[in-house]
C-alpha cells in the first residue's frame, strides 16, 4: 500500500492509506462515498488528506487521540462529529493534555509532542454522537459501538448492510492493545471488546493495518492474547521484588523508548499498573513495602 492510495474495500467504503504505513503517529483513514462523502479519522498526514478536502462533506472521529484527529483542522467549516464522551475536551489542547498525560509538566510535554510530532491543531466539533446511535451518510448506515478502555471515548462503527466493522484502535497490530492513559482501563477494555465478537463482521477495517477480510475472531484472539503475554512477562519479572520504576526500566511492554521518552515511560508505567491490578486481583502477585512481588 502506498500513502494516499484509496483502496475500495466494500460497497461505498474505501481505505485511505496513511503515511508511515498507517503506523503511529499516523493512521489510515476511511472514506465513505454515498450521496454525501464522509472521512473517518483524518490522521493520515497532511499530504494525504489535502487532496480530499474538496470531496468531503463530513468528518467523523472514532476517538480523540491526536493520530486520528490531526487533520481535522483542514476541514474547518465542514460538519465534524466526535464521541459524546469527549464533549468537554475535543479540540482543546489544554484539556486533551490533562486527559492524555499526567497534569503538570508532563501535560506540557504532551502538548509539544502532539503539535510538533503528530501535527495536531485545535479544532471545533460541530456535533457529538452517542453509543448505539445510527449515523447516516446518504443511504449508508453506521451504528456506533462504544468500546472504552483504550480511551474513555473510543468507538467503533458497524455497517450492517455490508457486515463491515470500522474497528479503530482495536487494530490487530503485532504490538497489541494500548491502555496507557489515566483514563485507560484494561479490565474495561477486555469487556467492551467482547461486544465486537457478537457482530461477526465479514470485513474489518482498523486504523493501523490493512483491511481484514474474514477471520475476525481468530485475529481478535491473537490481538487480545498479547495482553496475557505481557502479564506473563511482568509476572516473570516479579519473581524478584520490583518497584514500579524498576519495572518501567525493564520496559516489558514497549521494550524500548525510541521517542518522547518521558511520555513513553509514563505510558509504560500506566499499562504496567493495569496489569498489576489484574495480577493482584487474580492472586498471582501482591504489593510490598517498596513495590510488588509474585506469589
Amino acid at each position: 500500500m502506498k500513502p494516499g492510495q484509496i483502496i475500495p474495500v466494500a460497497g461505498p467504503v474505501s481505505l485511505v492509506v496513511g503515511l508511515n504505513d498507517g503506523n503511529f503517529p499516523r493512521c489510515h483513514g476511511i472514506l465513505i462515498e454515498d450521496r454525501e462523502t464522509a472521512l473517518i479519522d483524518p490522521g493520515c498526514g497532511t499530504q494525504v488528506i489535502t487532496p480530499l478536502r474538496d470531496r468531503v462533506d463530513l468528518v467523523i472521529n472514532t476517538h480523540t487521540h491526536p493520530d486520528h484527529t490531526s487533520g481535522n483542522y483542514l476541514f474547518a467549516g465542514r460538519e465534524l462529529l466526535v464521541p459524546i464522551q469527549a464533549k468537554e475536551s475535543a479540540g482543546d489542547f489544554e484539556r486533551l493534555s490533562r486527559r492524555f498525560a499526567q497534569p503538570g509538566p508532563l501535560a506540557e510535554q504532551w502538548k509539544v509532542f502532539a503539535r510538533e510530532t503528530v501535527g495536531l491543531r485545535e479544532y471545533r466539533p460541530t456535533g457529538f454522537y452517542e453509543p448505539d446511535q445510527e449515523i447516516k451518510i446518504g443511504r449508508t448506515r453506521l451504528r456506533v459501538v462504544h468500546v472504552p478502555g483504550h480511551t474513555a471515548d473510543h468507538c467503533c462503527l458497524f455497517l450492517p448492510e455490508h457486515d463491515l466493522l470500522i474497528s479503530a484502535d482495536v487494530d490487530f497490530t503485532f504490538f497489541g492493545p494500548w491502555y496507557g492513559h489515566l483514563e485507560s482501563d484494561l479490565a474495561l477494555f477486555r469487556r467492551s471488546v467482547g461486544r465486537l465478537v457478537d457482530l461477526k463482521p465479514k470485513v474489518t477495517i482498523s486504523s493501523h493495518r490493512e483491511p481484514l477480510l474474514g477471520g475476525f475472531e481468530e485475529a481478535l484472539e491473537i490481538f487480545m492474547g498479547v495482553i496475557d503475554k505481557r502479564s506473563n512477562l511482568i509476572l516473570q519479572l516479579l519473581q524478584q521484588e520490583q518497584s514500579l520504576s524498576e519495572l518501567v526500566d525493564r520496559a516489558p511492554i514497549y521494550r524500548r523508548f525510541p521517542y518522547a521518552e518521558t511520555l513513553m515511560r509514563f505510558w509504560e508505567g500506566r499499562m504496567i499498573e493495569e496489569h498489576l491490578k489484574e495480577l493482584i486481583a487474580q492472586g498471582k502477585a501482591r504489593p510490598t513495602d517498596r513495590g510488588f512481588v509474585a506469589l
